[in-house]
């Protein structure tokens, strides 16, 4: 026999009650979804890497053979700067998938008072700063190690080593450390 359903009006703590289930539960399909969709993401970044090692050492191969083309290390250099990019790039697809998990935990736990959610809310905001400076050092590290790269590989194929040109690009690589070092400071002024 099936219970017999009750007709009274729901009553507003039921409501709220059924409200917060609804509501939490969207917040978890949410951030499940954002995770499967970043690490699709990644996988197809890593399939992109793949493909650039395999080409590039095919290139490489073939350019042995071909008098005046590039050296190897363009081509390292080339593939370095890809796999950089691609670590980058999954950082930031990573500080994405944490902050929808921060921002949803926040939402589900709407049971705090007013002062705890403020407080929650202001710890939030710094960690999410705390995390986005990460993943700007993190490019600023990356693009400063595919410009010494670069500088690195053009001494190599122009034979540049041992004159003038390289004294140049060491400094052109000292004043990229610098100004990256710099900005790395204001971001940790700017977190503290």
């Amino acid at each position: 026999m099936s219970p017999l359903k009750s007709n009274h009006e729901p009553t507003p703590e039921e409501m709220r009650a059924e409200t917060a289930e609804f509501g939490a539960n969207l917040a978890g399909l949410f951030l499940k979804s954002v995770e499967r969709f970043a690490e699709l993401q990644k996988q197809g970044i890593d399939v992109a890497v793949q493909q650039n090692a395999e080409m590039t050492d095919m290139i490489k191969k073939m350019a042995e053979k071909v008098p005046g083309a590039p050296r190897p290390a363009v081509f390292d250099m080339a593939t370095g700067n890809v796999a950089r990019a691609a670590d980058t790039q999954k950082s930031a697809i990573n500080f994405v998938v944490e902050q929808s998990k921060v921002w949803t935990d926040t939402f589900k736990d709407r049971s705090q008072t007013a002062k705890d959610f403020s407080d929650s809310n202001s710890k939030t905001v710094k960690q999410t700063l705390e995390r986005s400076f990460a993943v700007n050092k993190k490019v600023l590290e990356n693009t400063a190690a595919g410009a010494k790269a670069m500088m690195d590989a053009a001494k190599e194929q122009f034979g540049l080593r041992g004159t003038q040109a390289e004294a140049m690009t060491d400094s052109f690589i000292k004043g990229i450390d610098t100004a990256v070092d710099a900005q790395k400071k204001v971001m940790d002024i700017a977190a503290a």
